[in-house]
């Protein structure tokens, strides 16, 4: 990816479900939301009875208690993601009925790094004990949406929502909604001179095939919040995260083979040879985050660790010829803030075959918020190749797969950063 690959830092979000004529309203939904820049307004509908605003990432801090149909939770950060509980009471002061939202505020002008692109892009969920309702922002000229749950295809939809009303087993769920957007007449442009710089030529339709930037918006469900026969041992507030690229070929021989730079007897790389495993130790590279908060108001601790397997080079019988390992220069994190409810880091990846000559590294970059309360997010972009997937392991034992993005070509390292794949991940 070029040099110049931008970085989406951007969490933002509105939720669609506002107008009366909307599908949410339609299906009469009990709750109704809007975000803003320090505030989240929260109406409950057909319920006449209390209810209780808890606070899931603050201590479980009740914020509310009361009748008022609207209510507006006030004081909070821009650009944040916040997850509450609504317990609906009956008139006997019990709990009558569960359920939890999970939603970013939006970002004020000075927090906004997006330079490209004017849409908001995460995805919110409402859960209760028998179904999850997820909707995001309607993106222009989208034709459908593909959505994901827990790595296989579930469904395709043409609008900005998706609700999953399977039973519940296990205590999470990730959901992955995906679609491309069309490149910019510049873009596509930027796009045809690249493949015509390593030889190939577009046709228009061959063009418009291939010039799209392709979207990932993922959300990690916890029913045991809403259910509590799901609920698994208490989770001590820490997190770590594992980030692996790898080939899953056996052998690959790269496109932009040059004797004059590898040379003349070496023809081939060896992969992987695998497929996605949270356990795998066999990969290109690999990076991991650790944050670890305390029960008192001590700062949280964080530490970063990072590794680059060797590469291995062979003729054109497959037998090795020699080995060189990249230094991982190129591959660190910014502490962006650490207190002892927050750490706030991002992650610069870049990394490229030893052999060749510099500009087509496996690159990928992502900002990483994690919170004191179990609330974490992923926010990037990533090449197309080779594989890439993303893991979380929770301190009660629990790995979560964020992500396992397949490997397309390796085409995609040298490629436009219009071509990446931007990510955002919140739970």
């Amino acid at each position: 990816m070029k040099k110049h690959f931008k970085l989406v830092l951007t969490f933002l979000f509105t939720l669609i479900f506002l107008s009366p004529t909307s599908v949410y309203a339609e299906r009469q939904m009990p709750l109704e939301i809007k975000t803003f820049n320090q505030s989240i307004e929260l109406t409950v509908n057909n319920h006449n009875s209390k209810f209780t605003v808890t606070d899931l990432d603050r201590d479980n801090k009740v914020l509310y208690e009361g009748s008022d149909q609207t209510i507006e939770l006030n004081n909070l950060e821009p650009n944040s993601l916040y997850r509450f509980k609504v317990s609906l009471l009956n008139d006997s002061g019990l709990e009558q009925e569960a359920y939890y939202f999970s939603t970013q505020t939006k970002s004020d002008d000075t927090q906004n790094l997006r330079t490209t692109e004017n849409f908001k892009l995460s995805v919110d969920a409402i859960v209760s004990s028998d179904q999850v309702i997820l909707s995001w922002e309607r993106f222009p000229n989208i034709e459908k949406y593909e959505v994901y749950k827990d790595n296989k295809l579930v469904a395709e939809v043409e609008e900005s929502l998706f609700v999953d009303k399977t039973e519940t087993v296990t205590p999470y769920s990730t959901y992955e909604i995906r679609f491309e957007i069309p490149l910019s007449p510049n873009e596509k442009q930027e796009l045809k001179s690249y493949y015509k710089a390593i030889g190939k030529s577009l046709t228009e339709d061959e063009l418009n095939n291939i010039a799209k930037k392709p979207y990932s918006i993922i959300k990690v469900v916890d029913a045991s919040i809403v259910n509590p026969t799901l609920q698994l041992a208490a989770i001590n507030n820490s997190f770590k995260w594992t980030y692996k690229t790898f080939i899953p070929m056996d052998y690959a021989e790269d496109p932009w083979y040059n004797a004059a730079t590898w040379g003349q007897n070496i023809k081939f790389f060896k992969g992987d040879n695998r497929g996605f495993s949270s356990t795998a130790e066999t990969y290109r590279t690999k990076t991991v985050g650790d944050s670890v908060f305390y029960t008192d108001s001590t700062v949280a601790t964080e530490d970063f660790f990072k590794n680059v397997s060797s590469t291995n080079a062979y003729d054109a019988n497959k037998n090795f010829v020699s080995s060189k390992t990249d230094s991982g220069a190129y591959i660190n994190r910014l502490v962006n803030n650490i207190s002892s409810s927050k750490v706030d880091v991002t992650v610069y990846h870049k990394s490229g075959n030893p052999y060749a000559v510099q500009g087509n590294e496996i690159d990928y970059q992502m900002r990483v918020v994690t919170q004191k309360g179990g609330a974490y997010s992923f926010d990037g972009v990533h090449d197309r190749a080779p594989s890439h997937e993303l893991y979380v392991r929770l301190s009660n034992g629990t790995t979560l797969t964020i992500f396992n993005h397949a490997h397309e070509g390796f085409q995609y390292l040298g490629a436009p950063s219009t071509l990446a794949r931007t990510f955002n991940v919140s739970n």
